[in-house]
């Protein structure tokens, strides 16, 4: 059998599925890198609202007890001295009876200074603001303006992360509308109770939180980064595992067809499932070899189409092959006419003689059902002899690094060829060895000893006539 060494391959599929896989992988990584940072922003946006808001709801807590109160009364000192701006509030100054001078401080003027401590104390900044303030130095700033209008227009909170002084804030202003109690100190301003008469805005530094975000941000990353690597190892290893599958799935096909060229179905079934091994180089084996000769092939040739050759060659061995498997034998090789088949190699087998001779004899009855077949179409008939020898063989892959064939060499070889070209047509020719390996159901007769090159004496050959069966 002739045959290549097999080779890598790639597999142009595969690739594709797992370039595919991998950037699908990578789109998955990314969406959940993307998601939890999404989250991340959200909670820390949560974060900072439930912070401000709780500064905002305790400095409406403050305005709204103060406001209830009409105010409260303070010793009058350089920190708190008497607002001008109230200098239209009936009792905005007041002495005690033990002659302490107190003024008033409105809920602004309080919640103003308590925003200030406030701001000294933990960074979050407080501010009253209003589109129309008592004190000019209330006035809004930009950001706090439009807010007021949005108040106008019946939003009710206001938010939005901005710089503050260089440093990321989170800006909140909520409502503040016009109580009962305010007109006290606001009524010359125009106001009616439900109007918005402004806002109190807080302003919470980020810069904690963005370090902490920070902090997550990192170890969402680096968790993906090493899941998404992971998964490219997982996907490499699966997509090599499924390459050396594909590659023994289809050496195993090739194996098969090769085999099945040069052995029985059977015998090629066991090569290639691992129970029969056939290795490269040669291993020696005790086996039989069988020649058959197709005898004058040369005459019959000439004059005949090439097709006609062609023909009657394939449909000849076509029936030789069919019984050489039939007894698990194994197709060395054709050469031009001849066919070499090899009992005992590559799996041992303790009657490789008897099967050798029963090969003959079948080929022989084969080959005269043929000639039946081919008298009855008007073509030539085939004569053929066959010459078997036994002993010991070295068989297996030889050749070149591209091109081997599994064949058998030895001496054994030679013999059954040279037997093979003095056989008569219809003889099969068997040497001394291969006729101590067969009982008496084999009716054998014994042949004039014939000289080889290379032998020192004659060699006792046998011809085999039938064999009987129970």
């Amino acid at each position: 059998m002739n045959g290549r060494i097999a080779s890598d391959h790639t597999i142009p599929w595969l690739t594709t599925y797992v370039w595919l896989l991998i950037v699908s992988w990578t789109v998955v990584i990314s969406a959940s890198v993307t998601w939890n940072l999404l989250n991340q922003n959200e909670s820390m946006r949560e974060i900072a609202l439930s912070e401000a808001r709780a500064y905002f709801k305790k400095d409406q807590a403050f305005r709204l007890w103060a406001t209830s109160h009409g105010g409260v009364y303070v010793p009058s000192d350089e920190r708190t001295p008497p607002s001008p701006y109230l200098a239209h509030v009936p009792g905005r100054d007041i002495e005690t009876p033990s002659g302490v001078l107190l003024t008033l401080m409105n809920p602004s003027y309080a919640l103003r200074q308590l925003n200030e401590e406030f701001t000294e104390l933990y960074g979050v900044a407080g501010h009253i603001t209003s589109l129309k303030p008592l004190r000019p130095q209330n006035a809004p700033d930009d950001w706090e303006r439009a807010a007021l209008i949005a108040f106008d227009d019946g939003e009710k909170e206001v938010t939005d992360f901005a710089e503050v002084g260089g440093e990321p804030h989170l800006r909140l202003m909520g409502l503040l509308p016009t109580e009962e109690d305010c007109l006290r100190c606001h009524a010359n301003q125009g106001y009616q109770v439900g109007d918005v008469i402004g806002g109190v805005g807080v302003s919470v530094p980020m810069t904690h939180l963005l370090a902490v975000k920070r902090e997550q941000a990192a170890v969402v990353v680096l968790g993906h980064g090493g899941l998404w690597f992971l998964g490219l190892l997982g996907i490499g290893l699966g997509a090599r595992q499924i390459s050396q599958r594909i590659r023994e799935r289809d050496q195993a096909r090739e194996a098969r067809a090769r085999f099945e060229r040069l052995l029985s179905p059977v015998l090629a079934e066991k090569v290639v499932s691992g129970d029969l091994q056939v290795r490269l180089g040669g291993e020696l084996y005790d086996a039989s070899i069988l020649f058959i000769d197709i005898r004058e092939f040369t005459p019959m040739s000439e004059g005949a189409a090439p097709a006609a050759i062609v023909e009657l060659l394939n449909e000849y061995f076509e029936v030789m092959v069919e019984v050489v498997f039939e007894n698990d034998g194994t197709l060395d090789k054709f050469v031009g006419d001849e066919v070499m088949a090899v009992y005992g190699a590559p799996m041992p087998q303790p009657d490789h003689a008897p099967r050798a001779v029963r090969t003959a004899l079948g080929m022989r009855t084969a080959l005269a059902k043929l000639n039946e077949s081919r008298s009855q179409r008007g073509l030539p008939t085939i004569r053929a002899g066959i010459g078997i020898s036994s002993g010991t063989v070295v068989a297996g892959y030889m050749g070149s690094s591209k091109v081997m064939d599994y064949t058998a060499i030895g001496d054994t070889v030679n013999t059954a060829a040279r037997l093979c070209s003095v056989a008569k047509s219809g003889e099969i020719l068997i040497s001394r060895a291969t006729r101590e390996q067969l009982d008496s159901t084999f009716e054998v007769e014994a042949r004039e000893p014939i000289e080889l090159k290379g032998k020192s004496q004659p060699l006792d050959i046998f011809n085999v006539t039938s064999h009987r069966t129970a």
